[in-house]
C-alpha cells in the first residue's frame, strides 16, 4: 500500500497535496487535472512472472517448455471521487473518460519513480458508488512489459562505451555518424557481440547518417535511405546493447547515441 496524504474533497484545481503515486497519463496529470479526483494505490509495477508454454511427453515426468517469454504488463489504479453534489460527481467523470480514452499506447508514470511504461486503458472494475463518493480502479495494459527512462545522449566521440550497471539491453532511439571519408559501405557494430548494421551507399566525407532504430528508418542528410540498409549482412533486428559494450563505426569521425535505459 502507497501512502497518500488528505482524501477529504478538494476541487482539484487548486490540489497542492498530489497523492504520492499521482498520474501522469498522455502527458496530462490526472490528480491534478480532474476536479475531487484522487489516486490511493497504484499495483502492477511489481514482480513479474513468465509466460511459459509447457508440452507434455507421454511416458515422461514433467514437460517440455517449447514456449518462454515475458508476459504483458496489467497496472491497476485505485482511486477516489468525491463530491458535495451529481453535477460535479458526473462532471469529474467526463473529464476522467476524456483523458483516458485513447486509440493508441501512451506514455504513463507515476509520482513516486522516474522510470514511465507504455500503456493504454483496458478495463474498469464496477464499483459501488455512495451517494457521490466512489473508490474505483481501472486497468492499464502495457503490451511492453518494461519501462524507460527519460531519453539519454552520449555525444559526439569516435567510439562510445555503454554505462556499467545497467540492468537490461538499453532501448535504442537513435545513432548519430558522421562520415570521415567517402565511401560506399559503413558498418556500425557492437565490438563485444560483432552483431552490426550494415548500410550501402555512396557516402562522402562529412555526410551525417542518422539511424532511428526504434522506427525502423535511416536517414542521410536527412533524406530517407531505409532501403540502403543490407539486412542480410545486418543484424538489423538482434542489434542490441548491454552494460559496458562498445559501439564503434567504420569511417567515422563522430558517433552520438541517444538510449533509454530500462528496467521490468
Amino acid at each position: 500500500m502507497y501512502e497518500f496524504t488528505d482524501i477529504n474533497k478538494g476541487t482539484g484545481e487548486d490540489n497542492l497535496d498530489l497523492s504520492s503515486v499521482a498520474i501522469t497519463y498522455d502527458g496530462v496529470l490526472i490528480d491534478s487535472e480532474v476536479p475531487y479526483y484522487r489516486t490511493l494505490n497504484v499495483s502492477g509495477r511489481e514482480l513479474l512472472g513468465r509466460k511459459l508454454k509447457l508440452y507434455g511427453i507421454p511416458g515422461r515426468d514433467g514437460g517440455l517448455i517449447t514456449e518462454n517469454q515475458i508476459p504483458t504488463r496489467k497496472i491497476n489504479v485505485e482511486y477516489l471521487i468525491s463530491c458535495d453534489n451529481a453535477i460535479d460527481f458526473r462532471e469529474s467523470f467526463n473529464n476522467l473518460n476524456a483523458l483516458l480514452h485513447r486509440k493508441r499506447e501512451v506514455v504513463v508514470s507515476f509520482a513516486d519513480e522516474e522510470f514511465y511504461f507504455k500503456g493504454i486503458l483496458s478495463k474498469v472494475k464496477k464499483n459501488k458508488i455512495d451517494s457521490n463518493t466512489i473508490i474505483g480502479e481501472y486497468e492499464i495494459l502495457c503490451s511492453d512489459p518494461y519501462k524507460y527512462s527519460e531519453l539519454k545522449v552520449i555525444p559526439d566521440t569516435s567510439y562510445i562505451v555503454i554505462p556499467s550497471g545497467l540492468l537490461y539491453p538499453i532501448l535504442i532511439n537513435e545513432i548519430e555518424i558522421i562520415i570521415d571519408s567517402d565511401c560506399e559501405q559503413i558498418n556500425i557494430h557492437n565490438q563485444d557481440t560483432g552483431n552490426k548494421i550494415v548500410i550501402n551507399h555512396n557516402f562522402k566525407n562529412n555526410d551525417e547518417v542518422k539511424i532511428a532504430y526504434e522506427k525502423g528508418k535511416v536517414y542521410l542528410n536527412n533524406q530517407n535511405i531505409t532501403g540502403s540498409v543490407d539486412y542480410i549482412l545486418s543484424n538489423w533486428e538482434d542489434f542490441e546493447l548491454n552494460s559496458d559494450e562498445t559501439l564503434e563505426s567504420n569511417h567515422c569521425s563522430n558517433i552520438t547515441l541517444k538510449y533509454n535505459e530500462r528496467l521490468l
